[in-house]
């Protein structure tokens, strides 16, 4: 990646088939290797345990059970505005949106207004690390 200023990069998807998938919407990297990046997401069954596992929220070890510690068809969706300072440092959450719910269409337009607003933000902060990134201009040249 390229350091950018501007315009973001879209990311990778994870598909999970059935159970959802985790996208990366958009991504902005500077040349210092840091990162910027806005995520989404729907999960159920065992990818939302792992999701949880990963957050350190309540999940079962079990595989079998872990479609069995909560309604299989409940779903966690969400998004994100994450940061990470240099390549393979950890992600830090600046900004999480998510539900639960058993008809991830039913809070598509809520989803879609939680992205647009951390899009928003994400644009504005890569505006302001770009421009401090920027060299001085000497004085008498």
């Amino acid at each position: 990646m390229t350091e950018q200023s501007g315009a973001p990069q879209a990311g990778p998807t994870y598909d999970f088939g059935s159970d959802g998938a985790v996208q990366i919407r958009a991504q902005w990297a500077f040349g210092d290797g840091s990162v910027l990046r806005v995520a989404r997401w729907q999960l159920r069954g065992a990818p939302r345990g792992l999701y949880h596992w990963a957050r350190a929220q309540r999940y079962t070890d079990s595989a079998s059970a872990a479609e069995d510690w909560e309604e299989p068809e409940e779903w966690v969706v969400g998004v994100s505005l994450e940061s990470q300072d240099a390549p393979g440092a950890r992600w830090s959450v600046l900004q999480r949106q998510e539900a639960t719910t058993a008809d991830p269409g039913r809070l598509a337009a809520r989803l879609n207004g939680w992205e647009a607003g951390l899009f928003d933000r994400a644009t504005r902060l890569a505006r302001r690390r770009a421009a401090a990134r920027e060299p001085e201009d000497e004085p008498g040249t």
